[in-house]
């Protein structure tokens, strides 16, 4: 039997519309009729014909981004509340607001509160990312409806060789660490206008592991979130439109999604290959790379943090192994690899053109990345 190295979720209409993804033979899943027909524009038992590809990958593209724009808006005022709730909770504000008017008007006006407040931040972020992200999650049941937990959770498309999974592995950290050059070799640069990105991006993801519940979420909870939001709901969402095409979009909207802009690159790269391996073989693999991945930064973060004298030539030496060895992979493997992106060409006449002129996806771009950059220039300002 021969099969595609993507194998989605479809129906016959989709066969229709993705003829590079359903070669002679292949086998495809016809789970949840409703639902795919809910998202080609039939109701059940109509007759109305499917929309045109582009016109549909317009609308794809609209609610992916309103969902995701009221995730991250949702998370943010999710966040703000638990704040609140806990500084009203606090000694100290309680404490302020007993001493009479005069105390409790110094108070809210002095650098107390901002100081208490901060503090609090820090001590509940990794509580606040496990609420928000939980209670923030069933929104992509408008992406995809009930097969976002029922289907893609559970769908297998090839078994993954051990091999396989090594070579991604391998991949996955090696073009990881080389993309975090990147803001790396920027920062002597930021440094001379009184800006250290290094130091930024340190203390951001120190404030999150500070605490065991926030260790928990960067390195388990966050990433399963997370790869059934991109690589679960959007991924299955856009790829009726091309493999490649739903890679590749679904981790520009990852990359964007976390709100600090020069992480975007190596979330961008990370989401390729996740993406990937969601469509050859499952999420659940994704999900364990991710997990893996997560787990290794965190291990990294905390090593050059423990003022263990050789802690930095470890990180370099660990760095170096995993991009060479990444270099060699795909020198040997460019057969293999030219042979994945045949595979996923497109289905959707232009699906590139039609996204990118899309006026949902330029507010996405736009919209994140000035809050990448926001996120910058006044750190604290946003939970996301």
């Amino acid at each position: 039997m021969t099969t595609s190295p993507f194998l989605v979720d479809s129906t016959e209409e989709d066969n229709q519309l993705m003829p590079e993804l359903t070669p002679p033979g292949a086998v495809i899943s016809t789970n949840s009729q409703l639902h795919e027909r809910q998202e080609y524009g039939s109701a059940e038992g109509s007759a109305q014909p499917a929309r045109p590809p582009e016109k549909q990958l317009r609308r794809d593209i609209m609610v992916i981004v309103i969902v995701l724009i009221a995730m991250y808006a949702a998370v943010n005022i999710i966040a703000i509340a638990i704040l609140n709730i806990a500084l009203m909770l606090s000694p100290e504000f309680q404490s302020a607001m007993l001493s009479g008017a005069a105390g409790a008007q110094a108070f809210l006006e002095g650098p107390q509160l901002n100081q208490l407040a901060a503090e609090l931040t820090r001590k509940h972020q990794g509580a606040m990312l496990v609420v928000t992200g939980l209670v923030t999650l069933p929104l992509i049941l408008i992406i995809r409806g009930r097969m976002a937990f029922t289907h893609d959770l559970v769908a297998v498309n090839q078994k993954p060789r051990p091999a396989s999974i090594i070579k991604i592995f391998t991949l996955m950290l090696g073009v990881g660490f080389l993309v975090s050059l990147i803001p790396l070799a920027l920062d002597p640069l930021l440094e001379n206008m009184g800006f250290s990105l290094r130091e930024f991006m340190d203390q951001g993801i120190m404030a999150i592991i500070a605490s065991p519940i926030g260790i928990l979420y960067v390195v388990v909870i966050g990433p399963i979130i997370e790869e059934m939001i991109f690589r679960g709901a959007i991924l299955n969402r856009l790829a009726r439109h091309g493999a490649n095409f739903a890679i590749i979009v679904s981790a520009l909207l990852f990359g964007l999604y976390h709100g600090i802009l020069f992480q975007s690159f190596s979330a961008f790269f990370g989401g390729i290959i996740f993406g990937y391996v969601a469509l050859r073989y499952s999420l659940k693999w994704a999900m364990l790379l991710h997990i893996l991945n997560n787990a290794i930064s965190v291990g990294m973060y905390l090593l050059e943090n423990a003022n263990i004298g050789t802690a930095d030539i470890l990180s370099l030496s660990f760095a170096g192994i995993f991009i060479i060895a990444s270099v060699v992979i795909i020198i040997m493997k460019r057969g293999k690899i030219s042979a994945v992106r045949q595979a996923g060409l497109p289905v959707t006449p232009r699906p590139y053109h039609v996204a990118f002129s899309s006026p949902s996806l330029i507010v996405y771009i736009v919209l994140f990345t000035a809050l990448g950059v926001v996120t910058m220039v006044l750190p604290g300002t946003l939970a996301g």
